[in-house]
């Protein structure tokens, strides 16, 4: 798929996500929305984080400031394990890649 169609495709989830309240359906119902790992390098979305940590949240109906930081060591694995447990789609990406897909936490700013 080109990357225009693809940028198309995912603008109209976020259109849908807003409309209606933090929710999808299709393909996407049951999966949050977070950008999405590639088998081969690190998406955008993580080299945007690394360089701005700053950023916003928009959870639902909900946004909120926080910040970004790369997790590692035990609390990544951990981290990992945890969000793969609840979305197994990111175990398959990591078992087709070599490289150890990042883990990035958000903590919203007080």
């Amino acid at each position: 798929m080109p990357e225009q169609s693809l940028a198309d495709a995912n603008e109209s989830v976020i259109a849908e996500f807003r409309a209606n309240g933090g929710h999808v359906g299709g393909y996407f119902a049951a999966v949050p929305r977070r950008c999405s790992p590639r088998p081969a390098r690190n998406p955008g979305c993580y080299h945007n984080l690394v360089a701005n940590c700053e950023v916003t949240v928009e959870l639902g109906v909900e946004w909120f400031a926080a910040t970004a930081h790369e997790v590692f060591g035990e609390e990544r694995d951990e981290l990992f394990e945890r969000h793969a447990a609840a979305q197994p789609q990111l175990a398959r990406y990591q078992a087709q890649t070599t490289r150890q897909i990042p883990v990035v936490a958000l903590v919203r700013a007080p």
